[in-house]
């Protein structure tokens, strides 16, 4: 879209006017019970203001008083500063109006869409993901399950790279959540060296939720990365999550290997098995457009060109030109896909959003950062880690070795 509009947009999210702290007290009061604003917080009075409102809820920085905590649910620090979102009044209502609107929109464009080409439909489905994943993000319950989720399975993994702020579920409902509260700063604002940093391990993170975990941040914008000062990078708001079936983690990863090896025919049985194509479409024609789509664009050497067992090809460390050579690519992807029965799986959205907004907050640190180079070591040693054994070649024989007797 054009800049101005961008422009625009951004100050709906960085704009969005609070509501009255009484009605949030309100909220907590009915969520927790009668005087449980008071009972719970030191100063929480309405003229109290929030430090963050959001198109959802708003954020309170407060003080648990004391002697109210459970043994079991103290901060290392012993700091009782918390972070209390609370929703806005009556949001269900509203998010199921609009819902109903989008819905109405969705099936009138998929029905023509459907009629006019050999797209399969997915408006309707779209929206539905939509929907329910917004009527999640409104379930603070939910919120507080997936935080957890992230602290147990994923902080262990990255040794203590980043970290997940504590929650206290004693405090929790649909409506209202307390967490740690985190001083830190936006990593998007943070100076460029700090931006390259903690890119790094940014991506590190999200390839180990993609390929290893197989439950996925869905939305990691500018607010919710965060440096604590520990210099650790801090992930929080876990309301839009997305879990990736644990055998298309395998299959991704399967997919990997074949794009470095330049395997087409295979990579094409991956975009079956991770739902992108149909079990009846005509593997042999589609092989051949895509074959000569990779053969011109020498995607293999654009993708290995930077990682250290790649061939190193000088004509392509050109930031720049990889990147023209990937929007040819584009090009040419989308008239297949418009021809062909292609369909990104749903989760796959969320997955592409979320790298799409972790590399805009890295070019703010690094214009000529790569998402695709700077990925690609650690999604290579995901692959290797898997299948055990060292020799990229290998792995590929013998999954289509695999293939080929199972048939």
């Amino acid at each position: 879209m054009p800049q101005a509009f961008l422009d625009e947009l951004q100050k709906l999210c960085d704009e969005v006017p609070s509501f009255p702290t009484e009605d949030a007290i309100s909220v907590i009061n009915e969520e927790l019970g009668p005087g449980a604003a008071e009972r719970i917080f030191h100063d929480l009075k309405p003229e109290t203001p929030p430090i963050a409102a959001a198109s959802l809820g708003q954020v309170y920085k407060l003080r648990l008083r004391d002697g109210i905590l459970d043994d079991d649910q103290k901060y290392p620090s012993g700091e009782k500063w918390v972070a209390v979102k609370v929703q806005r009044p009556d949001m269900i209502r509203s998010i199921l109006k609009d819902l109903f609107i989008l819905r109405i929109i969705a099936g009138t464009i998929e029905k023509v869409k459907t009629t006019l080409s050999k797209q399969r439909p997915y408006d309707l489905a779209l929206v539905d993901t939509f929907a329910a994943a917004s009527l999640e993000e409104l379930n603070y319950i939910k919120e507080a399950e997936n935080q957890e989720k992230f602290r147990s399975d994923l902080m262990p993994r990255m040794k203590g790279k980043i970290y997940v702020p504590l929650v206290y579920n004693k405090f929790t409902s649909r409506k209202v959540i307390v967490t740690e509260w985190i001083e830190g700063v936006k990593l998007a604002s943070s100076p460029p060296d700090v931006i390259n940093r903690l890119t790094k391990v940014g991506i590190e993170c999200f390839i180990c939720q993609l390929l290893e975990t197989g439950f996925f941040h869905s939305d990691p914008h500018p607010g919710n990365l965060l440096i604590n000062k520990e210099g650790q990078l801090v992930l929080i708001d876990f309301g839009l999550c997305a879990n990736v079936p644990l055998p298309d983690t395998k299959t991704m990863t399967l997919a990997i290997v074949h794009l470095m090896q330049g395997n087409v025919a295979e990579l094409i049985n991956d975009a079956i098995g991770l739902g992108f194509l149909t079990e009846d479409v005509d593997k042999k024609e589609l092989s051949v457009v895509l074959q000569r789509v990779f053969d011109s664009a020498q995607i293999v050497d654009v993708a290995t060109a930077t990682f250290p067992f790649g061939k190193g090809q000088e004509k392509y460390t050109s930031i720049a030109s990889r990147r023209k050579k990937f929007w040819a690519v584009s090009n040419d992807l989308n008239k297949i896909f418009f021809e062909y029965p292609f369909l990104v799986p749903n989760y796959f959205a969320l997955i592409t959003r979320a790298m799409i907004v972790l590399e805009g907050i890295a070019v703010t640190g690094d214009p000529d950062f790569d998402l695709f180079a700077s990925s690609y070591p650690y999604a290579f040693k995901t692959a290797i880690n898997i299948f055990g054994v060292k020799n990229l070649t290998e792995i590929a024989k013998e999954v289509v070795m695999a293939r080929v007797n199972s048939m």
